[in-house]
């Protein structure tokens, strides 16, 4: 254990302290996990995954500060992400200085050559907080929900029947069966749209391997929530939406392939994604989107998408 004047000491984390982890997460963030969520994550770790957790607990055994980190396979090669939380009744006495240290210390020994973390919008102090500790900012993306009760999706439907009348069709993957050769797929046409997607450079993409674990382990997947804009065999474009613990849906990602671009497909299949997740109850369709995806953002306020406080994302060389 490692001990700091103000007799907190840091371990390794374990199932133990997550109750206390959630109820730090409900004091800072607006989407706390749950303990059946961390469990889940604990199940998720294969080839190539590089894991360090930490509790901080004072005298008295309470969890005033935690941090976890990983490096998996998709990530940039060499690059550590981590997160760090102190109980605002105990922050500005060095707790998050002694987590940072040793995560950034474990980082290294692992041979990492960068640690990421990413700190809301609306954390000013934390932003500042970081940054003096050499963090520099890389992206920020800005965070947005949709109100599906009162949404209409009859504005938009033009450019579903536009896509339509053109010969494509939209479904699901659903459709397909529920087997490796689909699945690598998916992960080929998922992956080769996101190559243009602002923010995912330098990224990995994932084994079939590590995808089928994430699906083992997620309680959210449903095939039918990935919508796809079909011409005869071709995937033209998906929306891949996920349930949410809450029951609002989250809008992963929209990509159109290169070859069907500029025909009003990204808003045709993101609209047929939206009145999938209003079908299903949902009341809101939250997103984030990065500060330079200007045409992504532009279509969000057209369809009336609020506003809400983003993230920023950090790094700092090591």
């Amino acid at each position: 254990m490692t001990a700091t004047a103000g007799s907190v000491t840091l371990r390794p984390q374990t199932p133990d302290d997550y109750p206390a982890i959630i109820e730090i997460q409900q004091d800072q963030i607006d989407q706390p996990q749950t303990v059946e969520e961390l469990l889940r994550q604990d199940k998720i770790q294969g080839e190539g995954y590089v894991r360090h957790r930490l509790a901080a607990v004072n005298a008295d055994g309470l969890l005033v500060g935690y941090a976890g980190g990983v490096h998996h396979p998709m990530l940039r090669p060499g690059h550590f992400s981590m997160n760090i939380r102190v109980r605002k009744a105990w922050r500005n006495q060095g707790i998050g200085d002694l987590l940072l240290a040793d995560m950034e210390r474990f980082a290294r020994a692992q041979g990492m050559v960068a640690v990421e973390a990413a700190v809301r919008e609306e954390d000013p102090v934390g932003l500042d907080w970081a940054r003096r500790r050499g963090y520099e900012q890389k992206f920020h993306r800005f965070a947005s929900s949709l109100n599906l009760a009162e949404f209409d999706p009859a504005p938009w439907r033009k450019a579903v029947d536009d896509a339509v009348a053109s010969g494509l069709r939209f479904t699901s993957f659903a459709e397909f069966p529920q087997n490796d050769e689909t699945l690598e797929i998916w992960m080929d046409h998922f992956w080769q749209l996101n190559q243009d997607t602002p923010g995912i450079e330098g990224f990995v993409r994932p084994s079939l391997a590590d995808f089928k674990k994430q699906l083992e382990h997620s309680e959210h997947w449903d095939p039918a929530d990935t919508i796809l804009a079909m011409d005869g065999d071709r995937w033209a474009a998906m929306a891949f939406i996920m349930k949410e613990p809450d029951g609002s849906f989250y809008h992963n990602f929209t990509g159109v392939a290169r070859e069907y671009r500029g025909r009003g497909l990204a808003t045709a299949v993101k609209v047929v994604a939206i009145e999938h997740a209003k079908a299903k109850g949902a009341p809101l369709l939250r997103t984030h989107n990065d500060s330079t995806n200007e045409r992504m953002l532009a279509v969000n306020r057209k369809m009336g998408y609020q506003p809400a406080p983003g993230v920023f994302g950090l790094e700092k060389g090591l």
